[in-house]
C-alpha cells in the first residue's frame, strides 16, 4: 500500500452530500459576500453529524462490513483483498481477488474492457504475492 495514495486509489470514498439526508451531491459557494462564520458553522455542523458518524464504521479494518453501498460509498474494486492483506488474511484476499475476476466476466458493462480490467486485477495480485487461477 503506497504511503501517500492517490484519491482515487484510496479504499474508502464519499461525496459529503450524500452522506447527508438528501443523498444527493452537494457543492457550497463561497463568493466575496458569503458570511465565513455562518459557512464555517455549516460545514461544522455537517462535519459532525454527517462525516465523523460514517468515518466511525470504518474505524478498523477488522470489522467493516466490505459490501458496496451504492450511491454512499465509492469503494475501490479491491478494497476487501488490500484490506484483508494489510489483516495478514492472505487466503481471504486470494478469495476476494478471484471473485472479482468472475464479477468482471460476468458483467456486461465490462465487455469493451474486460481485458484490461482482468489484466490489471492480476497484475495488483502478483504484485501482492497473491496466487490467482
Amino acid at each position: 500500500m503506497p504511503v501517500n495514495p492517490k484519491e482515487s486509489r484510496c479504499l474508502l470514498r464519499a461525496r459529503v452530500g450524500l452522506l447527508m439526508p438528501e443523498h444527493r451531491d452537494h457543492w457550497w459557494s463561497v463568493t466575496s459576500e458569503t458570511d465565513g462564520d455562518s459557512m464555517s458553522e455549516e460545514l461544522a455542523t455537517v462535519c459532525s453529524s454527517y462525516v465523523l458518524p460514517w468515518l466511525e464504521q470504518f474505524k478498523t479494518l477488522a470489522h467493516v462490513d466490505w459490501k458496496p453501498r451504492r450511491g454512499v460509498m465509492i469503494q475501490h474494486r479491491l478494497a476487501e483483498a488490500a484490506a484483508n492483506l494489510v489483516l495478514g488474511n492472505r487466503e481471504r484476499a486470494a478469495q476476494c481477488i478471484e471473485a472479482e475476476l468472475v464479477r468482471i466476466e460476468r458483467d456486461p458493462a465490462h465487455s469493451k474492457w474486460k481485458e484490461e480490467q482482468v489484466s490489471r486485477t492480476r497484475a495488483w495480485a502478483v504484485e501482492f504475492g497473491i496466487p490467482v487461477s
